[in-house]
């Protein structure tokens, strides 16, 4: 049973290293191999589309925090690891109307707003 318009499906990942890509990618080919056209997949790049400088350079600064400056890195993350304050910076960023639900193939705890897109 194929119904007229696909669920459209946002699969928020990270090109910051750690195989979020590859994991998006094969959910994806999953999924569109079971349902077929049911479905409507965008991939999205959470930090390039979303986020305000300078977290939308995390794909670049990325390698050089965790090989270089690993306790940077873990500050920041210590920062934002809470939804209030995840909440408070990506405010505003995440796009409206558009998705069904959303998958996340990245830190599920400082990407709040998957929880409120459930599939």
């Amino acid at each position: 049973m194929h119904r007229s318009d696909p669920k459209r499906i946002l699969v928020l990942m990270s090109d910051t290293g750690g195989g979020h890509r590859a994991a998006a990618e094969a959910i994806r080919a999953a999924a569109l191999q079971r349902y077929g056209d049911e479905l409507a997949f965008t991939l999205v790049d959470v930090f390039r589309e979303y986020t305000p400088f300078p977290f939308r350079y995390a794909p670049e600064i990325y390698p050089a925090w965790v090989n270089h400056a690993a306790w940077l890195w873990g500050l920041s993350y210590r920062l934002t690891d809470h939804p209030a304050i995840s909440r408070r910076i990506a405010d505003g960023f995440l796009p409206t109307g558009g998705p069904t639900c959303a998958i996340c193939c990245t830190n599920t705890r400082q990407m709040w707003w998957c929880r409120s897109m459930p599939c």
